[in-house]
Formats: C-alpha cells, sequence, structure tokens
C-alpha cells in the first residue's frame, strides 16, 4: 500500500466515523459503524506516519 493511499484511507474512515457519531443519539445501530472505522482510522494514519518517504511504500508487517 502507498503511503498516499493510508493517508486517503484514514481520513475516509474518519469522516464516516465522525459522521457516525453525529446521528448516533437518533440511530443507535450507528454506534456499530462508529466501532468499526474509528479503529480503521487510526491504523490507516499510523500506516501512513510509518511508511517510508523515500519510496513511500508501507512494509509487511506480517500475519
Amino acid at each position: 500500500m502507498k503511503k498516499s493511499t493510508a493517508l486517503a484511507l484514514g481520513i475516509l474512515f474518519a469522516v464516516i466515523a465522525v459522521g457516525a457519531a453525529l446521528f448516533v443519539a437518533e440511530i443507535p445501530v450507528l454506534i456499530a459503524v462508529v466501532v468499526i472505522s474509528a479503529p480503521a482510522a487510526l491504523a490507516s494514519l499510523i500506516y501512513w506516519w510509518c511508511a517510508g518517504t523515500k519510496d513511500g511504500d508501507i512494509p509487511f508487517v506480517g500475519y
């Protein structure tokens, strides 16, 4: 995964988490969306932060 892709995914998941959190009072099922997308946003942003600047690629972490 490229560094730019990780950043785009992090931003996308963060927007989804914030959007769902705004409407969780009206639609309680959206808490599941927040629970899934918030860690995904955090992980994507951490991958973006740790990616090398030389080739912009994130090394394989493992299984």
